[in-house]
């Protein structure tokens, strides 16, 4: 009898172990997801708010992004980013210009916007008031050897490389960007629970002094 009850309880232990770390495995996937959907909404929220702050709450804005579907994150950005510019109608969508990514690692949240792009969507989207990136920066050697109209607009990016943005500001490009956070310790609680205490956590804001150059 003993010896049958063993036989019992050894698969019965087996299966318990296998039940307990799967689960644990699909809560640990379920928080990093729903982690990282706060995370990117936090991004496209912060965006259009510093989108509707750098217009003064009205104007134009011409967008640069990837093809839905090519990114995830981009796609839970921008779609954060249109649902807040709503509560600002004054402030207006009015072109889209989408990049197809063609599978290259090159495209992605924060990087892949080239100065050949950027100078096409400053001749095709004439009316826009201010571009938003959600694809990076140019290359600021690039924009050296093809120097930017005058009177062009500003560029709002989410940009992976900090680094270039000094130079973008000499070129009278770029005024304010959000960038991956890199002063520590970051603001707001242990424990995020909002889009914007997350984006806190992960990126900050740069924001650019009037006498820094440029325009």
């Amino acid at each position: 009898m003993k010896l049958l009850q063993r036989s019992f309880l050894v698969p019965a232990l087996c299966l318990l172990v296998i039940a307990l770390a799967g689960w644990r495995i699909w809560l640990s996937q379920t928080e990093r997801t729903d982690l990282d959907v706060k995370l990117q909404q936090g991004i496209g929220e912060r965006l259009a708010s510093l989108a509707v702050e750098s217009l003064s709450g009205r104007g134009k804005i011409a967008v640069v992004t990837l093809e839905a579907g090519q990114s995830e994150e981009i796609d839970l950005q921008f779609a954060a980013f249109e649902r807040a510019l709503a509560a600002h109608p004054a402030v207006t969508i009015d072109d889209v210009d989408h990049v197809d990514s063609e599978g290259q690692a090159k495209y992605g949240p924060g990087r892949g916007l080239s100065a050949r792009r950027l100078h096409r969507m400053l001749g095709k989207y004439a009316d826009a008031d201010l571009f938003v990136s959600f694809i990076g920066t140019p290359d600021p050697d690039d924009l050296e050897e093809q120097p930017l109209p005058a009177g062009h607009p500003r560029l709002l990016p989410v940009s992976r490389n900090p680094k270039e943005l000094y130079e973008l500001i000499k070129l009278g490009l770029v005024r304010v960007a959000i960038v991956p956070r890199y002063e520590f310790p970051a603001p707001g609680p242990d424990r995020p629970r909002s889009g914007s205490e997350w984006f806190d956590r992960h990126y900050q804001v740069v924001r650019l002094a009037p006498d820094a150059g440029g325009q």
